[in-house]
């Protein structure tokens, strides 16, 4: 039904330019831009339908579009599959750029909590647990879900100790000085 919807609307604009022009307004200020606006509006119309009867063919045919591996999170960081687990802690490493946790609850959703820089050394309860420090020393650098609390350590491409990942450098190629004191 969209798709007669479509390409009826989209001859409709055509028939208005027609008539611009054999009324010989074309030369006009008013029928020029009329005909602009009503040119690419017919071009909108087309390509939905177009787009439309595409996607249909596609659905007959069986081809299925493929999920980005973004998506269905089969992107891993090369040469490491798995994170040394603690005792009393689930430990995962970070993907490229990954600012969100992706860990899956029991339904099979995502998390998605912000993922923070967290200093163990200070944290009264893992003060007593003990096992990050026992684990990685006084001051590593780790990363933990602000939800489910999944402990995240950094991408090993990574230098930067920011979650939000390297900032921009200028596009005037300016450095601007640190304030002082």
């Amino acid at each position: 039904m969209m798709l007669v919807i479509s390409v009826v609307l989209g001859f409709v604009p055509l028939l208005g330019v027609a008539w611009i022009v054999l009324r010989g307004n074309i030369g006009t200020v008013d029928g020029l831009f009329m005909s602009l606006i009503l040119l690419p509006l017919s071009g909108i119309l087309f390509l939905n339908a177009f787009l439309h009867m595409r996607g249909r063919l596609k659905a007959r045919a069986g081809t299925k579009t493929a999920a980005s591996p973004l998506a269905a999170g089969k992107i891993t960081t090369p040469g490491i599959e798995t994170a040394p687990q603690l005792p009393h802690h689930k430990v995962k490493i970070k993907k490229a750029g990954q600012r969100a946790c992706n860990e899956k609850n029991e339904k099979g959703k995502f998390c998605g909590g912000h993922l923070k820089r967290w200093f163990y050394s200070v944290d009264v309860i893992e003060q007593d647990c003990g096992d990050a420090e026992q684990a990685w020393g006084l001051d590593a650098e780790v990363y933990r879900c602000e939800h489910c609390k999944t402990l995240y350590l950094p991408h090993p491409g990574e230098s930067v100790v920011n979650v939000a990942g390297q900032g921009q450098i200028s596009v005037f190629g300016l450095t601007v000085p640190p304030k002082a004191s």
